[in-house]
This record gives structure tokens, sequence and C-alpha cells, in this order.
């Protein structure tokens, strides 16, 4: 099954709760037991801490890094897919923007992530709009 590793120590559920900390690694917790199923190096610079995750479509995650870095992942793989480095500032704030049309149409996923948008406000206090598949990074005026 193509989440099978995933549902490992979940069975009971069909929720996992994906966690991301101080400690560089992103965690999938069985809910209904409170225990810890994975554990996946973040991939953040020295092992770095992540400041916010979210999920953007049912097929990839978003982390931000204490290393000012930006990393979408595949899920359920938790496998790195694009990554922007050394981005302008730290990012105190990341939030999704959610379409009023969602796209929906197969495509390769530069154009998947091309239709989702992120609003990041770094520490100059000016929010950006990002775009995920070619991380264009635009102020909101």
């Amino acid at each position: 099954e193509e989440h099978g590793w995933v549902m490992e120590g979940v069975e009971e559920t069909e929720w996992v709760v994906v966690s991301v900390g101080d400690g560089g690694t992103l965690k999938l917790w069985n809910p209904t037991k409170a225990t810890c199923v994975k554990e996946v190096p973040g991939g953040h610079a020295s092992g770095g801490a992540m400041t916010h995750l979210l999920r953007l479509d049912a097929r990839h995650l978003l982390t931000v890094g204490q290393d000012l870095n930006v990393i979408v992942w595949s899920w359920p793989h938790l496998a790195p897919v694009k990554q922007l480095m050394a981005h302008c500032g730290e990012i105190l704030a990341c939030r999704l923007m959610v379409p009023l049309k969602p796209h929906t149409s197969p495509s390769p996923l530069s154009q998947q992530l091309d239709h989702i948008h992120c609003v990041c406000v770094t520490n100059d206090e000016q929010a950006k709009i990002m775009n995920l598949g070619s991380f264009d990074v635009t102020p909101l005026v």
C-alpha cells in the first residue's frame, strides 16, 4: 500500500499528527496512543529548528526553518522536493492562501505548486506572497 509506512503504528485511527520543532525533525504521531511512530531528519541546515509546518495539499507539506530556508516535502514519503535557501530574513509567520477556485488538473510538480501561495511575514515586518512553484516573492502592499 502506498501509505503503508505511515500507517505502521496508527492502525487504530485514521489521523496522523505531524509536528516540527527545536529538534530539527519531522515527527509523525498516533494521536490515540500519543506515541511517535516515525521521525524524519528535517533537512534544514545544521539540524536546525523548524518554526512552521503547513499542509499545502494532499501531496505536499512545507516547513520553515531557523536557517531561513523553506522546504516543500512530498507526502506521505516525507522527501524534500523543493527548497528555497537563505531567504531574505527570518520568517516570523507563514500561512497558506486558500484559492477561491482550487486547481484540480493533474500536472507536473512545478505546475501543481504554481497554484499554491503562502503569505509570509519576515523580520522586516513586510508581508510577502510566495509562489511555491517558482519561489517568486512579491511584497504585499
